[in-house]
């Protein structure tokens, strides 16, 4: 809603709720390094791009959210170091028991046969709390491994979990996502983004929001989690 100065009506604040900036603006401006933070349209509140060069903290000494500075920067490193959800086979799914079935908003509930896990409740606080309180300051190279503990402290049955980040695409439906249409996207805590592989990241990138941030394996500046992704990537957007 725009205000009067003086009689005259004046738009809101520009990066403000009431009047976002665009992706496209958003990701220019980032470009030209002009980014210092504010709302913008189908991601909510980004954090000012802030490069960390070096610090004389270490991870026993962080406690989130207090860090001074959040880093963009990120590695890929889902290697064979971690064969657990990184490596280049998953899990066997399935489950048995009753039949289930989709509701309306197209979640998965109850334990079938099959392809589909048994999900069990789900308490979207505590995987976010979960998430929040191991994040670290830069990434890990365990964005798949940190969001699927995180769903796991929720209360989900996780077994048969894919090992890479992007197959999560086709998993969450599984344990009770439905996806989320990106028009208008407004997002909520507990929302997973799945983002798939870009040249030089053949692993993708998953992450989840907190309903300040977006979370992986570290604390992220937007949904990204990396300027590669930024403008190329493919993405899906989950809810449950």
């Amino acid at each position: 809603m725009s205000e009067k100065e003086n009689g005259v009506e004046s738009m809101p604040k520009k990066g403000s709720a009431e009047n976002p900036y665009t992706q496209k603006e958003y990701e220019e401006m980032c470009d030209a390094g002009t980014w210092n933070g504010g709302y913008v349209s189908g991601m909510g509140y980004v954090l000012p791009e802030v490069v960390v060069t070096g610090s004389s903290y270490s991870e026993e000494d962080w406690s989130f959210p207090s860090f001074p500075s959040i880093d963009d920067s990120w590695i890929d490193s889902w290697k064979e170091d971690y064969p657990e959800d990184y490596g280049n086979s998953g899990g066997s799914g399935g489950g048995s028991g009753s039949s289930g079935v989709t509701t309306s908003e197209g979640t998965w509930t109850g334990c079938g046969s099959g392809s589909h896990t048994c999900s069990g409740s789900y308490n979207v606080s505590k995987a976010v709390e979960h998430l929040v309180s191991h994040a670290h300051r830069k990434s890990q190279g365990r964005c798949a491994m940190y969001v699927r503990q995180a769903l796991e402290a929720g209360g989900l049955n996780m077994n048969g979990h894919p090992s890479e980040a992007y197959q999560y695409v086709d998993f969450l439906p599984k344990v009770g996502f439905y996806e989320v249409n990106k028009s208008g996207y407004i997002p909520q805590p507990g929302d997973v983004i799945v983002i798939q592989p870009v040249a030089g990241h053949p692993h993708g990138h998953i992450a989840m929001y907190s309903g300040s941030n977006w979370i992986s394996d570290f604390v992220q500046i937007d949904m990204w989690g990396g300027s590669d992704y930024r403008k190329k990537a493919n993405y899906n957007l989950f809810r449950k």
